[in-house]
């Protein structure tokens, strides 16, 4: 097949720092040639200022660079430039697959571009009705809980609305070759923005309640904190400064590079994800590449965690709806400690869990997808 994949406007693809979307596109993308595919993307450029390369035997164009700012109407009108520039560089394909925003709309304009499939890795916010009143050929969820929310917004998009999940790098993310003490010191590690949205300022809170108690922990958190990052911005920042004083936490910049990630994660015994985003949350790639890696996850009771969160099996849940969520929190972390046993036994079955989302198995799956709407044009059943 001749694949087209268009990235967003704000992040190149890897070695660059990139988002996680970035990231497993390029990774998909070289499993598609590995597999025999011709694959094309485009892409936001990056500093090499190479307009044009054959990487990996991907065919890689740079399109234009577009900053994201703290404001959905900018960087929906930036989006909207860097679709256009996308649409003029697109060549006869059989699948155009994306995560922007107005490309499937201005795809129309470029039929032989292939069957347009929709990569949908955020909650609908009205364009679902767009799409699905253009007959783009597939809306691809990232989650069950993501599907259920595009049919709710429309649900005339049902027959084409699929659930793909996001892969995750297993041969970086993998467990440590010695295994690790489940005694303490704990190590507590939360990575992704920083920003209100994702409940850092919980999991502060939730901290000094377990120091108070006498815990013997470090916490580490990692992230982007800047607006143009996606983070919470100098404001937020400070008051998270503020939080930690007295604590033993650890302030880093984003990891990007995979390898030191990965080796964060397998320090790591408790992954705190406390998203608070209920409408924002899609799949939560971060929990499960820090499953992968053995440490077990600590993640809110929303439903995108669902696809691969076991509670009790391979994850601890708290009730982040609560008034008193930073206590449940606390709770949820103190009684998973007390019992190395089971934190051992859990780390071991979610790294197995794991394996299910590698890259060459979502691969598969994207293929079989494909292929399918190249041949019968519409979205294979019971998916």
């Amino acid at each position: 097949m001749r694949i087209t994949i268009v990235t967003g406007p704000f992040f190149p693809i890897p070695p660059a720092p990139c988002g996680a979307v970035e990231r497993l596109w390029w990774d998909l993308a070289r499993e598609f040639v590995r597999r025999g595919h011709a694959v094309r993307l485009l892409c936001r450029p990056d500093e090499s200022g190479r307009a044009e390369e054959m990487r990996d035997g991907v065919s890689v164009r740079r399109l234009s660079a577009w900053t994201s700012t703290g404001s959905l109407a900018v960087n929906l009108a930036k989006d909207l430039v860097y679709a256009v520039h996308a649409v003029a560089c697109l060549r006869p394909a059989d699948i155009l697959v994306t995560n922007t925003f107005w490309l499937p709309v201005l795809a129309r304009l470029r039929p032989r571009a292939g069957c347009v499939v929709v990569n949908v890795g955020r909650m609908p916010k009205g364009q679902m009705r767009l799409y699905n009143a253009l007959r783009v050929s597939c809306l691809a969820a990232v989650s069950r809980a993501l599907g259920e929310a595009i049919q709710r917004e429309c649900p005339a998009a049902a027959a084409r609305t699929v659930v793909v999940p996001n892969p995750i790098d297993t041969l970086h993310f993998s467990p440590p070759d010695v295994a690790r003490s489940w005694q303490a010191p704990f190590q507590l590690t939360y990575a992704g923005r920083i920003h209100p949205e994702k409940g850092v300022h919980v999991l502060l809170q939730a901290a000094h309640l377990l120091h108070r108690s006498g815990l013997r922990f470090r916490l580490t958190i990692a992230g982007a904190w800047r607006t143009s990052d996606g983070g919470g911005g100098e404001a937020y920042r400070r008051r998270l400064c503020a939080l930690a004083e007295g604590l033993p936490v650890t302030f880093l910049d984003p990891l990007y590079d995979r390898a030191a990630f990965a080796d964060l994660l397998r320090t790591t015994h408790l992954f705190c994800y406390p998203s608070l985003a209920e409408k924002g949350e899609s799949f939560g790639v971060a929990p499960l590449e820090a499953m992968a890696t053995g440490a077990v996850p600590v993640v809110s009771d929303l439903a995108c965690f669902r696809d691969f969160i076991r509670p009790g099996a391979n994850a601890f849940v708290f009730d982040h709806r609560s008034r008193r969520r930073a206590q449940a929190l606390a709770r949820v972390i103190r009684d998973a400690v007390n019992d190395p046993d089971a934190l051992a036994g859990m780390s071991a079955c979610g790294a197995r869990d794991a394996r299910a989302f590698s890259v060459p198995a979502v691969a598969g799956n994207y293929l079989e997808l494909f292929d399918h709407l190249r041949v019968k044009g519409s979205v294979p059943r019971n998916r």
